[in-house]
């Protein structure tokens, strides 16, 4: 069981009253009463302590006798006889007994008066609001060890000799007060204890308790601390982020130190920091409290990590600082840091809007949704000037284009205007018949022969009309009837104002003519030998058959087939790229080509058979060519 010892101060006092004084304290005592040295009642008031043969202080235990001659000393007023001495924090020092000894044969009967210099926690604990210090080792009675609940009924119920005796033990054993040594000797269990906190702190209890003593006993005042605080070197204290470290920048960058600025203040305008303060507070009607409550009941709505901070409304003041930062977190304003954003799905309403709106505002929508405002009139819709103005008008006038005349269905119906008159539609039928000639049994009808055809082919008449000479000449006749530079013909020049031919006439009865002249018979049918055959076919660079082949860029076969283009590394769709389509290994008979669409998608029209499909894109690299079979 631990022991406490409890460490009691006795106060020994003398018979007659002593009084007490406070250890190194300044005090004036009354000495007296000084008489006369011949009828020993008569009061002295005349004593003078430099005068007197003995004014000395007799301290305790054999200290060295102090001269007080020099002492303050005044006569008590109303008082004869009496006189004050003023004792110095020097005469006080030593602790115990102090007397006074004032001596003058010739004047007064020796006076000493004694005191008892007593430490600063008795004084003030006996005169004072402060309590007297007691220290709890050990609590024991005749009966032996005291228990916890002794401990506890003596805390409770105060002292009784007779309930809660406690006997202070001297001697040198366990939980014993040495009185000779002013030592206790510990319980075995107790030093086992605070040498296994020694070890494992790697520190002893004299040195923590001396850490103690100096950590508290640095500064004793308010001064003190506000010296030590105001002192302190600012690179000891003031790493980055600390108010320390931001008065050192302020102090280096203005050249000064803030003793300086501050003295500097206060001279300027004749005032002190506490009279700065008390001003400010006497006019304001508050106190430093009541400021400091109200900052912290302000900034309290901020609350923590800034939640409470919900409605801050926009400053525009912050748009410059707002857009540099964002420009520098992106990369300079290029975006060159946002490498690998992930989508996230929210934005897709947002986009759909933005795109949808910049479809709008370009007049995009107009191209295969939302109708435009007036056929007659289509400027609003397709700017002047513009590529599709262009495709639209020749003199780029969006407003000239009637669609009545101008569509590619009234174009493709002979529709007025269309773009080829009947003169041209005639010299083209009439010189596609240039190679039958009487010498030869077989037609070669633009590079392709037909069959045996019979040289002579008697023509009397051309749509009722009797043809001159002898008939036996196609193209003579053709070239007869229609010799423009002969106006006495029964037929106008094609294509010439007042005919009353139109070109869907005039392409009518060219077709028609020749329709009764097949390879099986000694006829020649037209239609087939033309549109039936296969393009480009043999035909050569520069021939009408090779460029109509050749520029027909989705084919002109009998199947709708679609190819799709994706990437071997991830899969995705190809946009973009050309993709045209050869009937032979090599690619040099070319049928039909395009560009796929955003799916990666491209339709060709292709007649069955096996095709070579060859693609071309500048971001990637393919291996030509691609063996696809119609359908």
């Amino acid at each position: 069981m631990r022991r406490v010892m409890v460490l009691i101060f006795l106060l020994v006092m003398p018979a007659s009253a002593v009084q007490w004084l406070e250890q190194s304290t300044e005090i004036d005592v009354r000495v007296g009463p000084f008489v006369d040295v011949s009828d020993g009642y008569t009061p002295e008031t005349g004593v003078a302590l430099g005068d007197a043969d003995e004014a000395e202080l007799l301290k305790q235990n054999g200290a060295a006798t102090v001269d007080i001659s020099g002492a303050g000393w005044a006569a008590v007023a109303n008082c004869d006889g009496w006189y004050d001495l003023t004792l110095t924090t020097d005469h006080t020092d030593t602790l115990g007994q102090l007397t006074v000894v004032v001596q003058d044969d010739n004047v007064c009967l020796p006076v000493h008066v004694s005191f008892m210099v007593v430490p600063s926690n008795v004084w003030d604990s006996m005169f004072g609001s402060d309590i007297l210090h007691a220290s709890l080792y050990e609590i024991d009675s005749a009966g032996g060890d005291q228990t916890v609940d002794d401990l506890a009924d003596l805390a409770d119920n105060g002292f009784d000799p007779e309930t809660n005796g406690v006997l202070l033990q001297d001697g040198t054993g366990t939980g014993q007060i040495d009185l000779d040594a002013g030592t206790v000797l510990l319980r075995s269990a107790t030093e086992t204890q605070i040498d296994n906190i020694e070890t494992d702190t790697g520190t002893t209890l004299d040195g923590i308790v001396d850490d103690i003593l100096e950590d508290t006993g640095a500064y004793d005042t308010d001064g003190e601390y506000a010296a030590a605080i105001w002192n302190a070197a600012v690179a000891s204290y003031g790493g980055a982020g600390t108010y320390g470290q931001n008065v050192e920048d302020i102090l280096v960058d203005t050249g000064t130190t803030l003793d300086g600025i501050v003295d500097d203040i206060l001279e300027d305008t004749g005032t002190t920091l506490d009279g700065i303060v008390d001003d400010i507070l006497e006019d304001t009607g508050t106190t430093l409290d009541g400021i400091v409550d109200d900052i912290l009941e302000d900034t309290g709505e901020i609350g923590s990590s800034g939640a409470g901070l919900s409605a801050v409304p926009w400053n525009s003041d912050w748009d410059a600082e707002v857009e540099s930062e964002v420009d520098d977190s992106i990369g300079g304003g290029t975006g060159t840091a946002l490498t690998a954003v992930p989508w996230n799905s929210d934005w897709d309403s947002e986009v759909q809007s933005e795109v949808a709106d910049e479809i709008d505002d370009n007049n995009l929508n107009h191209l295969m949704k939302d109708a435009v405002a007036n056929n007659d009139d289509m400027t609003t819709e397709v700017g002047d000037g513009t590529v599709l103005s262009n495709l639209l008008s020749s003199g780029s006038d969006t407003s000239t284009y009637v669609v009545a005349d101008d569509a590619l269905q009234a174009i493709s119906e002979g529709a007025a205007g269309g773009g080829a008159t009947a003169q041209q539609v005639w010299e083209y039928a009439t010189r596609t018949l240039t190679a039958l000639d009487e010498d030869s049994t077989t037609l070669d009808l633009d590079g392709t022969t037909v069959g045996d055809v019979t040289a002579s082919v008697s023509v009397d008449e051309l749509n009722g009309t009797s043809i001159a000479g002898t008939g036996t000449q196609v193209a003579d006749a053709f070239e007869y009837w229609f010799d423009v530079a002969t106006p006495a013909k029964t037929i106008n020049d094609a294509g010439v104002a007042g005919s009353g031919l139109s070109a869907e006439d005039v392409w009518t009865y060219a077709t028609r003519t020749l329709s009764a002249l097949d390879e099986d018979s000694t006829t020649l049918d037209i239609d087939e030998a033309v549109w039936g055959v296969a393009l480009p076919g043999s035909f050569t660079s520069g021939e009408a058959g090779y460029l109509l082949g050749t520029n027909l860029p989705l084919g002109a076969g009998a199947n709708e087939w679609e190819y799709t283009l994706t990437s071997d590394a991830t899969g995705d769709p190809i946009s973009g790229a050309r993709v045209w389509v050869t009937t032979d290994v090599a690619g040099d008979n070319m049928v039909a080509q395009d560009y796929t669409n955003t799916l990666g998608v491209v339709t060709f029209y292709l007649d069955d058979g096996t095709y070579y499909i060859w693609r071309s894109h500048s971001d990637y690299t393919f291996s030509n060519p691609d063996t696809e079979t119609v359908p």
